[in-house]
């Protein structure tokens, strides 16, 4: 079976490679973009199955990043991933064209859950949910 190809765009390099192993063990093969712009123009953007992008980047939000995909053409699901997650913001998220939302902390079996339940039927696997990574917790080391 084919792995699935995810983007991350996340500007914290530490958060990324936490992301990136952790999907990594799920079964997901991950490239990553610091920011919205870097997703615009990464040369992995037409393999990709999924996005999963943070909102608050430098250079590009994901928020005006998954505008311009949606204006482009991009169908496939686009995650967001924020701190932030007040009902304004959640309304901004579905005006962009994202297909979901997860908020930080992420708890991670019921993130693998959500992006199993946005691709389609034939492309789902069972990953192992039992790996945790407490985010703001690793994020205070920084």
């Amino acid at each position: 079976m084919r792995r699935i190809k995810i983007l991350l765009a996340e500007d914290s390099e530490f958060l990324a490679e936490v992301m990136k192993d952790f999907l990594g063990l799920q079964g997901f093969r991950v490239v990553i973009a610091r920011n919205g712009m870097e997703a615009l123009k990464h040369p992995a953007l037409n393999s990709v199955d999924l996005i999963i992008m943070d909102i608050d980047m430098p250079i590009m939000g994901g928020i005006q990043a998954t505008s311009k995909l949606r204006a482009l053409g991009f169908s496939r699901p686009i995650l967001a991933h924020s701190g932030e997650v007040d009902f304004q913001l959640r309304s901004d998220f579905r005006a962009a064209g994202f297909s979901a939302h997860v908020a930080k902390p992420i708890d991670f079996p019921e993130f693998v859950s959500l992006l199993q339940s946005l691709l389609p039927e034939t492309q789902r696997h069972q990953p192992d949910t039992r790996f945790h990574v407490d985010i703001e917790g690793a994020n205070s080391l920084l």
